[in-house]
């Protein structure tokens, strides 16, 4: 048969011959491997065989994971945080109140330590005589050392590390050891700014006002705590946040989102297991709304819950209380293992939180929340 009659051509023929010797030399290759190599016939099959998938599945037509918005969540985090410190959105970043700047416990007689807070850089110091807390401005008036930077208490006194000039609680100047005038006909220029300062339930409270105006509330959320005779159980570590410091205190008038953002106790949106789901039913006092609140239905109002009317201008309290909690999310759990806890959430300003658990059965638990900002929308937290 000739190849012009079969549609074939010389060349082709000569394709074939070529495919014909590759595959010829590949048998002969393969029948050495099996000869050459001390494994059993079918190990090596499988091994030929795994590699001709992976190799075809190398073929396959190339494809990226799904895009899940930027790779780089932190720094997507400050651009959000810069966004909105810059959106003329908020209040000032550093309300009027009590702030919280540290322990009572932190600072111990004759200590004296820095410290950051609304946007100001302070110093604390304790008397060794009185034990009583002084904060004032950190720089010195004098050629602006800063006195929480290796300065000393002397009796009562805060002493600079710089000239040993020494102020008071007040900030008054109490000494500047190479003078012999009298220190008062120095005037005011020789003395250091000075906050108003307390300590309640082991926190070391100051007083800001942006136009320097005295306190016009005290802050009865903590000393309450000690009037009550409470014990302390602990102090826990909360990590800094980024947001405005009215931020916390706006969700206490905002009794739904505990049905979204809090529905999974404890528990992360994009957790791989969630444990207790919990439909909550609250309610907001405050003075504003008066003797009713405003929130859910389901809440039963608790006797002990403050009358809105009566509260004062600054506090803002949420009630709330479990309706149904089941575990993992559909196993419900019986209500009379909860229905004798009522919870609490007080705000004191946007500064100073409590947290009430009440029990019929165990008692009565605060967790103490003061949130304290270090610079714009960036807090500082102190638990106990």
């Amino acid at each position: 048969v000739s190849t012009q009659s079969t549609g074939v051509s010389t060349s082709d023929m000569g394709t074939f011959s070529q495919w014909e010797d590759h595959i010829r030399e590949l048998a002969l290759y393969i029948d050495w491997l099996y000869d050459a190599v001390p494994f059993p016939p079918w190990v090596l099959t499988s091994v030929l065989i795994a590699s001709c998938v992976y190799l075809l599945a190398g073929l396959r037509k190339p494809s990226v994971s799904k895009f899940r918005g930027t790779s780089n969540e932190a720094v997507r985090r400050q651009r959000i945080t810069k966004m909105r410190a810059s959106s003329k959105l908020f209040q000032p970043p550093y309300p009027n109140g009590w702030y919280a700047v540290c322990r009572s416990s932190d600072v111990s007689a004759g200590d004296v330590i820095p410290l950051t807070a609304f946007g100001r850089e302070l110093v604390c110091f304790r008397g060794k005589e009185d034990g009583n807390i002084g904060v004032l401005h950190a720089f010195c008036p004098h050629l602006g050392t800063h006195l929480g930077h290796g300065g000393t208490v002397e009796a009562d006194s805060l002493v600079c590390p710089y000239h040993s000039w020494g102020f008071d609680k007040t900030g008054q100047c109490t000494q500047i050891p190479y003078c012999s005038r009298p220190i008062k006909s120095y005037g005011d220029r020789i003395n250091a700014p000075s906050y108003t300062t307390m300590e309640a339930a082991g926190c070391v409270l100051v007083w800001f006002h942006a136009d320097k105006e005295p306190p016009w509330y005290q802050p009865t959320l903590l000393t309450d705590i000690d009037n009550q005779g409470m014990v302390h159980v602990g102090d826990f570590a909360v990590p800094d946040w980024e947001m405005h410091l009215c931020e916390v205190s706006a969700n206490a008038c905002d009794w739904y989102h505990f049905k979204t953002v809090h529905q999974w106790l404890g528990q992360k949106p994009n957790a791989m297991f969630k444990w207790i789901w919990v439909s909550h039913a609250c309610k907001t006092h405050m003075k504003l709304l008066g003797a009713e609140p405003t929130g859910d239905s389901n809440c039963q109002r608790d006797p002990l819950s403050p009358d809105g009317a009566s509260l004062p201008d600054e506090m803002i309290v949420l009630e709330e209380s479990p309706v149904v909690i089941k575990l993992l999310g559909f196993l419900p759990i019986p209500s009379f293992t909860f229905n004798h806890f009522r919870a609490e959430a007080w705000f004191q300003g946007p500064q100073l939180s409590v947290f009430r658990v009440r029990s019929s059965w165990l008692g009565e638990a605060r967790i103490l929340f003061c949130f304290c900002p270090e610079k714009p929308f960036q807090q500082r937290c102190l638990c106990r």
